[in-house]
């Protein structure tokens, strides 16, 4: 369960047994940080349901009666509407008073429920475009004051990412690679990388992908390249190539990045000593 309300976002997690859940309260836009004070649990009278409509919503929805799980919370105006599978309940802040259960389509006509596909509502909010979603399992509709849409896939419309490492116009290519002093290793693809440091390669690190021109010269390895190569790896990202970078080496003191027809270098030390013996030994006639 999520909803806005007052400019405060509220997110749930999935009640117990008993009816209790932990939430979180955020009040700023970048959502780094949850509010002081919080996660707090709410317990089964958070919404302060009559028991008696508890009863009722329960046993229409064949669902426990000694708690409703709220599936959604809409607001308008004075008026909130707790959305708990195919019914709803309305109560009217100015008044503090509560309505009797009623079916979605008393204020949501012509919702298209339909059997095996759109036959719950599991979640929904109101965007800032004032256009409602309501979803289910795997499929969701829309509602823009007036009509609503058919049932589209979730999975089609939601959660997806620019990610050049799944299907997308490069066909999952892989740039370049190389593995850092035996620790962490760099996969490259058009103008975003991702990082493993792990051996099994299983998972990439948290975070990642990462866009190549605003954060690789943070990484381990790469600290030392002038701000004038960030604005060079900008710059190829711009040019709608697809490919930033070309290949990648290194060795134990140095990186070796190309792109395009230029080659730039990169050494973790400004000095580094050598012992003499990997120079090894030199033909001399006079020295028996």
């Amino acid at each position: 369960l999520a909803f806005v309300r007052d400019d405060k976002t509220y997110l749930f997690e999935q009640a117990d047994e008993e009816g209790n859940s932990r939430y979180l309260c955020y009040s700023t836009d970048d959502y780094s940080q949850p509010d002081v004070g919080y996660p707090k649990v709410a317990d089964i009278d958070y919404w302060q349901i009559p028991n008696e409509y508890s009863e009722d919503i329960g046993e229409i929805e064949q669902v426990n009666k000694d708690f409703i799980q709220v599936n959604a919370a809409l607001f308008e105006n004075d008026n909130i509407f707790l959305v708990t599978g195919k019914h709803y309940l309305l109560f009217n802040t100015e008044e503090d008073t509560w309505a009797y259960p009623k079916p979605m389509e008393r204020i949501w006509r012509n919702i298209p429920f339909q059997r095996h596909i759109f036959d719950k509502i599991k979640t929904a909010f109101t965007g800032k475009d004032g256009t409602t979603y309501f979803f289910s399992d795997e499929y969701y509709v829309t509602y823009d004051g007036e009509d609503f849409s058919q049932p589209q896939l979730i999975k089609n419309d939601w959660g997806l990412i620019d990610n050049n490492f799944v299907n997308n116009g490069l066909k999952n290519k892989i740039d370049a690679a190389f593995v850092w002093q035996n620790k962490i290793t760099y996969l490259f693809s058009g103008n975003q990388y991702v990082r493993y440091s792990t051996p099994d390669y299983r998972y990439v690190d948290e975070g990642y992908h990462k866009n190549i021109a605003k954060s690789l010269i943070s990484e381990p390895g790469f600290t030392n390249f002038p701000e004038e190569f960030a604005y060079n790896l900008a710059t190829r990202s711009n040019n709608d190539t697809d490919t930033v970078i070309d290949a990648i080496v290194a060795n134990n003191r140095n990186i070796y990045i190309f792109m395009g027809n230029h080659c730039h270098v990169v050494s973790q030390h400004l000095t580094e000593s050598y012992d003499i013996d990997i120079i090894g030994n030199l033909k001399n006639n006079k020295v028996c």
